[in-house]
């Protein structure tokens, strides 16, 4: 096995291992973290862990004692379950754990075949198609299984057994029976399996060092075109993970990403990856934060750097290394996003436990009309759930028409001038609209006229006065000297002698009337009237109900009272 000529290149290395500009320190933590902490399970090596799908503070984790549950988040432990033996024994190592909705279906993957339960976990039995005669015990083993997300009753274990090596194995009916699914790949260690979530016919797995992915449900096997190659050598793959983002791969160059399929693959940054060390480093532990699917974890178990947990908040591009060294390999890993954000990392020794881990920043950005108003911060990075208010300030003589936040609008939101962002869980772009603030003139005052055929005193708002003629009829029509009308109404009259011509402007309007001539104006507007406007000892007389309904004025006549009432 390429393990074992891994082991005596180490051997060859030694020498060149103790120069110290040969040695490729781990990658630096990215500020203060909270720092790892080893739970109180005594159960030897840790080879799987498990967070509960819908009770986060229930762990389960499969060791080189069997299985062992927590109800408290890792506090206490005790061995659970019943049925995971072959004849007497009791003592099957479990090397993998798998569940799939409400988790109640679960899956454990042992020395000594697959076992499943349908209640939590509490029994187990072992369906049929698995070598499990006494005598290949400890010869046989299932190290990794994958649980189809669409139907979980589908199931799929990896072989891994020194008798038995080399078999993908198949079950449709919740490990009631199973069958072999490894054309293209008998033959060789299957150390790690994972599906597609968005195409579940779609599974992945690592063979003897290398990826292989069906396209049929496992029924055949090949190895992707692309090539995960450090100085023009292949990097061994170790573990492989899949999210609706991308494939991902654990190898001793670090983590590499492919987005379609396994054609193409770019390596992330931050992890040791090059010269003699590559065989040296490895990452053998996956683990995608479940809420977050840019969120992953990567566990080191190489030869030479073992003992660390990394970090990627940019879907594999980079990495850093959180919550300080670990000194035993990373076996597997489990993330719950629910309770504190705890990540669990088994290893060597027992489990540990890293809580609030500062998993993601997102980024907030304001921008608004330059010389209209300002929105602060205009940058700002918010961690994970953080809340953040954001002051809309603008300029003199404008005011806020439209706040958006990633394209809706949330003008509706603001309060007092502010925008809080409350929780954050993604990136913000907040756009402002500041418009100019309407000039509003205010309403003329209303008036109230009351003028009477014949005589020479009108009543303005309730008071007398007194006109230079009084109001007469022509033609069916009212005509009075306009003036002393539409002054008390607040408006003004102007006279051309040359023209003949009176203007009567009152508040936006302008109505313009020749002496004599049935043609006027309104608002520079040519309209015709019933009658003319007339030269009576010597005073200009006007249609009033013409001139004062197009100055925006209401006219109503009583002809009891031979009055006219005009109101503005």
């Amino acid at each position: 096995m390429r393990r074992l000529v891994v082991v005596l290149i180490v051997v060859v290395a030694i020498g060149l291992l103790t120069v110290p500009s040969l040695l490729l320190s781990p990658a630096a933590t990215s500020g203060a973290t909270p720092a790892w902490q080893k739970t109180s399970l005594d159960a030897g090596k840790v080879h799987a862990v498990l967070v509960h799908p819908t009770n986060p503070a229930t762990i389960f984790t499969g060791t080189d004692r069997g299985l062992f549950r927590s109800t408290d988040r890792g506090g206490t432990w005790g061995q659970y379950g019943t049925g995971i033996k072959i004849g007497s024994s009791t003592t099957l190592k479990v090397l993998a754990l798998a569940t799939a909705g409400d988790g109640s279906r679960m899956y454990a993957g042992t020395s000594g075949g697959a076992f499943q339960s349908t209640d939590g976990g509490a029994t187990w039995s072992q369906g049929s198609g698995m070598f499990s005669g006494s005598v290949l015990l400890n010869y046989y083993a299932i190290d990794a299984l994958a649980v189809d997300p669409v139907h979980p009753q589908t199931v799929y274990a990896g072989d891994n057994g020194m008798m038995t090596e080399g078999r993908v194995l198949k079950s449709a009916d919740g490990g009631a029976t199973w069958t072999t699914a490894a054309s293209g790949i008998s033959g060789h260690d299957v150390t790690a399996l994972a599906i597609d979530p968005g195409r579940p016919s779609t599974v992945y797995a690592v063979v003897e060092d290398s990826l292989h992915i069906s396209g049929d449900a496992g029924a055949s096997w090949t190895k992707p075109a692309g090539r995960m190659e450090v100085n023009s050598s292949d990097a061994h793959v170790l573990t492989v993970l899949v999210n609706s983002d991308a494939v991902y791969a654990g190898t001793t160059a670090g983590v590499w990403k492919s987005r379609d399929g396994g054609v193409t693959w770019s390596q992330g940054t931050g992890l040791n990856s090059a010269g003699i060390l590559r065989y040296f480093f490895g990452i053998a532990a996956l683990s995608v934060d479940p809420v977050k699917p840019s969120v992953l974890y990567a566990g080191d178990s190489g030869l030479f750097t073992s003992g660390g947990v990394s970090i990627s908040t940019d879907s594999g591009a980079t990495w850093a290394q959180v919550g300080g060294a670990l000194t035993v390999d990373v076996s597997c890993l489990a993330v719950d996003s629910l309770e504190l954000h705890t990540v669990y990392a088994g290893t060597d020794t027992g489990l540990f436990r890293l809580e609030n881990v500062p998993i993601v920043r997102f980024r907030i950005t304001a921008s608004a009309p330059q010389g209209r108003g300002t929105v602060l911060p205009t940058l700002k990075e918010a961690a994970e759930g953080e809340s953040v208010t954001l002051n809309l300030l603008p300029d003199a003589g404008y005011r806020l028409t439209l706040l958006t936040d990633n394209g809706a609008s949330v003008t509706g939101l603001v309060r007092d001038n502010t925008y809080e962002l409350t929780d954050i869980a993604a990136d913000h772009t907040i756009t402002a609209v500041f418009e100019p603030i309407p000039i509003v003139l205010p309403p003329p005052p209303s008036h109230t006229l009351l003028l009477t055929i014949g005589s020479s005193v009108m009543t303005v708002d309730g008071r007398h006065a007194t006109l230079d003629s009084p109001p007469i009829i022509r033609e069916g029509r009212t005509l009075l000297p306009i003036r002393a009308v539409i002054e008390a109404l607040g408006g003004n009259v102007g006279w051309d002698a040359v023209q003949r011509k009176a203007s009567v402007t009152l508040g936006t309007h302008t109505v313009e009337v020749w002496i004599g001539s049935r043609e006027a104006r309104v608002d520079r507007l040519n309209v015709s009237l019933d009658v003319a406007a007339m030269i009576v000892n010597s005073r200009t007389l006007l249609p009033l109900r013409f001139v004062a309904e197009n100055l925006g004025c209401t006219v109503s006549w009583d002809p009891v009272g031979r009055t006219v009432t005009i109101e503005l």
